[in-house]
């Protein structure tokens, strides 16, 4: 009888080893799976950094793009609109001058 108790709490002992070091496989495995995540989390705040950082160069690149074309079409404009003032001005002029002749006479 006294075996068998000795046999029971030898093989409780073992357990109790088995157990601790499950969990300290366990513990390890977690420690392990915390660093790669985290490890994991870096490399996706860095990627998505890199990311938003090279959207907002491409954005940055096509408002200049965009500002230059607004550009070049107002001085096109404006170039446009002073070739008509100069023209319809000279034709006034003329005109002008030609009433006057007319009405007041040559001079």
């Amino acid at each position: 009888m006294l075996e068998a108790i000795q046999k029971i709490q030898e093989a409780e002992r073992h357990n109790e080893q088995l157990k601790e070091a499950l969990i300290q496989s366990l513990k390890k495995k977690q420690e392990e799976q915390t660093q790669e995540l985290q490890t994991i989390q870096k490399n996706l705040r860095e990627k998505t950094l890199h990311e938003v950082e090279l959207l907002e160069s491409n954005l940055q690149e096509a408002l200049q793009n965009e500002k230059k074309e607004w550009l070049l079409s107002a001085e096109k404009t404006r170039k446009n609109y002073q070739r008509l003032y100069e023209e319809r001005k000279d034709e006034a002029v003329k005109t002008i001058i030609e009433r006057v002749k007319q009405t007041y006479g040559r001079l």
